[in-house]
Formats: C-alpha cells, structure tokens, sequence
C-alpha cells in the first residue's frame, strides 16, 4: 500500500511542478513558450495582420502590454504602436490613439503617421525584428527563484519517495 501511496504523491508533485513552470514568465521565455495572453505588461514583438482597401500584409509589430487590476479582474490592453516592412520601413499608430485592444482577436482600426487608415489584427505568433527591444522578464534574481523553487521540490519528493518508513 505504502508504494501506490507514493506513486499518487508523487504524480500529484510532478503535475504541480509542471504547473508552477508552465505559469513562471522566466522559465517560459528561456524555453522559447511566447504566448501573448500570459505576458506581463512591457514590450513585446509579434506578428500584426494589416488591411488597407485591398491591400493586407503580415508584418512584425511593435505591441505594448499594458495589465492594470480593475476591481480585482487583470484588464490588458494591447497597443499596436508600430509596424514593420522588410525594407527598414515602418508604420507609426502611436500620433491618434485609439491603438488598442483589450483581446487580440479584435480588430482595431487606426492611423499610421500620414493619416493613413488600416484595420489591424494582432496574431499569436512571436516574432523577431531587430528594431524592437523586448521586455525580458529573465533576471539574475528570477533565474535563483527558479532554481531554488525546482531544487526545493524535487530534494522534497526524492526524500519522501526514497523515505522508507521504519516499522515500529
């Protein structure tokens, strides 16, 4: 009995370890999870859908995070404030506001800096473009967290899983 005992805690121990990992912004971003929804608020670079009349691209865009508490509930907003062409060109949607969304399945129509309109969509897909500078929640402190968080757990679970109880 004492072994499948074991074997359920030691299940219960993995699945929260996994879990605490999954939700740990440091371990996601050394292990390459970019998922826009679970980013604190900063800068970040992902793929932004552009349409002008007829004219639609898929570009790398500029996305500042922004999460505020409001009555207890996270509100993020996502600002699209620049755009980026292959040539070094840019779109600017930062001059008339009104660059947000609250959930990245929403459109958002804004302006560029020429007064220009376009419908823009933001994309769950990170991207890379050399003009922008991420936030980067990887730190000296949160690296130490990390590992003392993991290095707890496991001398915890490896000591009760090699414990073995001595009869009385």
């Amino acid at each position: 009995m004492q072994k499948a005992k074991k074997v359920k805690w030691s299940l219960v121990v993995i699945v929260a370890l996994l879990l605490f990992l999954y939700d740990n912004v440091t371990f996601r971003e050394l292990v390459g999870i970019h998922t826009i929804e679970d980013l604190n608020s900063g800068t970040h670079c992902y793929y932004v859908e552009l349409r002008h009349g007829i004219k639609e691209y898929v570009l790398p865009g500029q996305i500042s995070i922004n999460v505020e508490i409001d009555d207890d509930d996270y509100v993020r907003y996502y600002y699209i404030e620049r755009v980026y062409f292959s040539n070094d060109e840019y779109l600017d949607f930062t001059y008339y506001g009104d660059n947000y969304v609250n959930n990245i399945n929403q459109s958002v129509h804004v302006r560029d800096q020429d007064g220009d309109d376009w419908y823009c969509k933001i994309l769950d897909e990170h991207a890379y473009c050399p003009q922008i500078i991420e936030t980067s929640y990887i730190s000296a402190k949160s690296i130490v967290e990390l590992l003392f968080t993991i290095a707890a757990v496991l001398y915890n679970w490896l000591g009760y899983v090699v414990w073995e109880e001595k009869e009385s």
